[in-house]
């Protein structure tokens, strides 16, 4: 029996040999490399270990700025590379926001009645935006030097690159991430912006940054009963911004720019930050937030002024001012840019035909017959074009989030599996550290009680030792799947919902509930075995019992968690291998996608032609359009 034993251990022992190459070997061609299973490993061990572990986008602000200053000071003394300085200046613009998690308030009154999960998590809780807001300010306090230091430094070292000009213009504000609220960051920042319109003469971005900001600092307006009501406390600086947003409406387009992912990218290449974790980083940039923010101020500003002109039955002033977004929404350069660009020119192009519409309601007389007819029809257009682009959008994100690519091209794994696929690896971890710990345990134990020579032999077989474990696993499953149900909120009973409750507790505690019981049931097992012993011959001290009982556990819970342990390593290095391919996959479409928003546009534009080609889709997107304008209609 013991030889057949050790035979199937040298069994495992050469199988596991045989993954751990394949898979030592995958990862080192790999892109991703060994970083993120690596970071997994010391993730799940701090868990066990009761010490948090935070991934850098989790760090507070301060961590992150000190992180990001010092690799850009060392980054700087080793490349001239004008994309890195712009990368460096975006990573230095904002802190990754994952540290939000951290700072949620909880409403205890709401929750003390006892049915929180009955309330909308907006009442229940929500984000300390106060806390929230001074760490992202002690970010920008640390950083904002650095920052501007940055992108100067990019337009130095190639003044002739557009895409640095207009990048270092979106920098010269800050964006926040809990607010519409913006800074300029340099006192010359209407000369900083003269200087990039050098560069870029035919580009109204800089006429429009410079408008907004304008009237930000000039009026500020409020909604009472009747409307909109503006009060404009510097007429000079209003005037202004009315006078950039002219010049900009003179020029043939409207352009962001399509380089700042790639730019950030540049830089973190080149800094010690982990590949793994560039993706997230580099999404966490407020490149597209910034411009879908400027869309949205100027929709803001001039609905305002179309409100208050319509009121003061100025509609003259008021068409002037939506044809004005209109003329915008035409400017804007879309295939160049980032795909966000899409929704806010819509919403642009939306609300210059919907005021049009609402004047052409009230005052019939003020349009042509041919201005009437192309007013419905733009009207009309844009609630279509609208719908179906917000479809494909619904399509290509249930798409990536469905399916991402497998190890074969042309196939998929569906994130479900994949989901299934990262908890089981979560879990088959936790499993081999518990039972590591138990054999060095069991080990001690060996060492330490096998000086009594008045012990017998009675190990467990391997008949018991199985039982052990997989009724542990029963109990496990029994005690977080079943016991502890009520915790699941009743509006979970629902299929992957529910399942992935389930599965994210055994992935948190039931490897230890499964080690554990394992090990009280082999206890046991020996506490019977050595009483029955004992009972059926030679009288035996209590010490001398006390010391085979533990001894013969020691025994059985080493033995036993070997085999647990390298079964599970076998399973882990199997599946990990499937998962490293995947991850690599998944790494690059989403980086290339971002690096080249061509591709992404491309994408956008198949799942568009998709849409209007479904006749049953289009059938009901008209069909939604009927029913809202009908709805606006009778209110």
């Amino acid at each position: 029996m013991k030889s057949g034993s050790r035979r199937l251990r040298y069994l495992m022992l050469l199988v596991v040999s045989l993954l751990g190459a394949r898979l030592a070997w995958q990862l080192s061609v790999s892109e991703l490399g060994w970083s993120p299973h690596l970071v997994q490993w010391v993730k799940v061990t701090s868990e066990l270990a009761g010490v948090e572990h935070r991934s850098p986008g989790e760090e507070d602000p301060t961590v992150q700025a000190q992180f990001l200053l010092n690799e850009a000071k060392e980054v700087g003394k080793e490349s001239d590379d004008p994309m890195i300085a712009m990368g460096a200046a975006w990573m230095l613009d904002s802190p990754q926001l994952s540290f939000f998690r951290r700072h949620v308030r909880v409403n205890k009154d709401l929750n003390s009645q006892g049915t929180p999960t009955r309330v909308p998590m907006q009442s229940s809780g929500g984000l300390d935006l106060k806390t929230i807001a001074e760490m992202t300010g002690q970010f920008e306090q640390l950083c904002r030097k650095e920052c501007l230091n940055e992108m100067d430094r990019a337009v130095r070292l190639d003044s002739t690159n557009v895409e640095l000009h207009r990048a270092r213009a979106l920098l010269l504000f800050e964006a926040s991430s809990i607010s519409r609220e913006s800074q300029h960051r340099r006192d010359d920042w209407i000369t900083v912006l003269r200087e990039c319109a050098e560069a870029d003469p035919e580009n109204a971005l800089y006429d429009y940054l410079a408008a907004v900001h304008l009237w930000k600092l000039a009026a500020t307006y409020n909604v009472q009963e009747d409307g909109f009501v503006l009060k404009v406390e510097d007429r000079q600086r209003f005037e202004q911004g009315r006078v950039r947003l002219a010049a900009g409406l003179k020029k043939p387009r409207l352009d962001f720019g399509r380089e700042g992912f790639a730019a950030t990218f540049r830089f973190l290449e080149a800094t010690s930050m982990r590949r793994s974790d560039f993706l997230y980083a580099a999404a966490s940039r407020n490149i597209d937030n910034r411009i879908r923010q400027l869309l949205l101020d100027i929709i803001r500003w001039h609905g305002v002024q179309c409100d208050v002109d319509k009121r003061a039955g100025k509609f003259d002033d008021a068409i002037l001012t939506a044809r004005r977004g209109l003329a915008i929404s035409e400017q804007i350069v879309q295939v160049e840019s980032y795909p966000s660009v899409a929704a806010p020119r819509m919403w642009l192009r939306q609300w210059g035909y919907a005021i049009l519409k609402a004047i052409q309601n009230e005052q019939p007389h003020l349009f042509s017959t041919d201005e009437a007819a192309k007013i419905t029809i733009g009207y009309a257009d844009g609630q279509r074009e609208q719908k179906i682009f917000e479809e494909a959008c619904r399509r290509m994100t249930t798409h990536d989030a469905e399916f991402v690519p497998a190890v074969a091209p042309g196939t998929t794994v569906s994130a479900s599996a994949k989901l299934r696929t990262t908890v089981l690896m979560a879990i088959v971890q936790e499993l081999i550290i518990l039972c590591v710990v138990m054999i060095l345990v069991s080990l001690f134990g060996k060492v330490v009680f096998s000086r009594n020579n008045e012990t017998v032999e009675s190990n467990s077989g391997w008949l018991s030792q199985s039982f052990a474990w997989v009724f542990s696993f029963f109990i496990s499953f029994v005690w977080r799947g079943m016991l502890h149900v009520e915790t699941v909120p009743a509006n979970a009973w629902s299929g992957s919902v529910l399942d992935l409750s389930l599965m994210q507790w055994l992935a948190r505690n039931g490897p230890l509930v499964s080690v554990v019981t394992a090990a009280l049931i082999l206890v046991f097992w020996q506490v019977i075995r050595c009483r029955w012993s004992s009972e059926g011959g030679q009288e035996r001290s209590l010490r001398s019992l006390g010391s085979s009982i533990v001894l013969q556990s020691c025994r059985s819970i080493s033995s036993s968690s070997v085999c647990v342990s390298l079964i599970s390593l076998m399973l882990y290095l199997g599946t990990t291998s499937t998962v490293a391919d995947t991850m690599d996959s998944q790494y690059q479409q989403y980086r290339s996608r971002m690096v080249d928003p061509e591709q992404a546009w491309k994408e956008l534009e198949d799942h568009v032609a998709e849409v209007r080609n479904d006749k049953e889709t289009m059938d009901r997107l008209i069909t939604e359009i009927d029913k809202r304008n009908r709805r606006l209609a009778e209110q």
